[in-house]
């Protein structure tokens, strides 16, 4: 995951500019490396498309219903679920730091706050949102239809990512509609094994490259 090069300020503030909107925590420990840390609500959360078109579409309501939450245990974590989305997180915290209801009532104060935060970002247009699935390929129809539910908040920028072919070489990104942008990678991190594999550096080079694409523009969704 590391890159041998020595970590630059503007390697963490570039990094920073970049929102994920989920598939799992890859893109979050990528940022680590940096020195990024944003506080982001689907940085560390396993979520898909239809999931987070609803999430969006609805303005994230119901957030703050302690019964739609469910704690449990991934790789000696407490892990977190909210049942009406069908999607879940990390909440970083270790397994007897803190018993699971106060897990939860942590994340049942945290989690509606981190998403109007998500909102307004979208709404300020001034960070890139990053979406990527690991499972299969996404489509360009799939990112249209995240890019769409965004539009309710403004008009921000999404990258998708696919892993790279032959004609499409890692790192690099073009524009496919006003907004959208089409970024690949070497390969995607194994999904039980992101902390151990997820290529930092080559994270780096598509951000950096996507970032030059929107500065050229002179604003996201130009």
């Amino acid at each position: 995951m590391r890159p041998s090069a020595v970590i630059e300020q503007s390697q963490t503030a570039l990094m920073q500019r970049f929102c994920s909107l989920g598939d799992n925590c890859e893109l979050g420990m990528a940022q680590r490396f940096y020195g990024a840390e944003p506080s982001d609500l689907l940085r560390w959360a396993a979520i898909d498309a239809h999931a987070l078109i609803a999430l969006l579409r609805s303005g994230c309501a119901g957030l703050s219903d302690a019964g739609q939450y469910r704690a449990s245990t991934v790789q000696d974590f407490h892990w977190v679920d909210h049942l009406g989305y069908g999607f879940g997180w990390h909440s970083l915290i270790r397994i007897g730091a803190l018993p699971a209801a106060q897990v939860l009532q942590r994340e049942l104060t945290r989690i509606p706050r981190l998403a109007q935060s998500l909102l307004a970002d979208i709404g300020e247009a001034q960070r890139i949102f990053v979406l990527k699935r690991s499972a299969a390929a996404l489509t360009s129809d799939e990112a249209l239809a995240v890019w769409e539910a965004m539009q309710d908040y403004g008009d921000a920028c999404l990258l998708f990512v696919t892993p790279a072919d032959a004609a499409h070489p890692g790192g690099s990104v073009v524009w496919v509609a006003p907004g959208i942008m089409h970024g690949r990678i070497e390969g995607f991190a194994d999904p039980v094994r992101v902390g151990q594999d997820t290529r930092a550096d080559w994270w780096l080079a598509l951000c950096q490259n996507a970032a030059a694409l929107v500065d050229a523009q002179g604003k996201p969704g130009a």
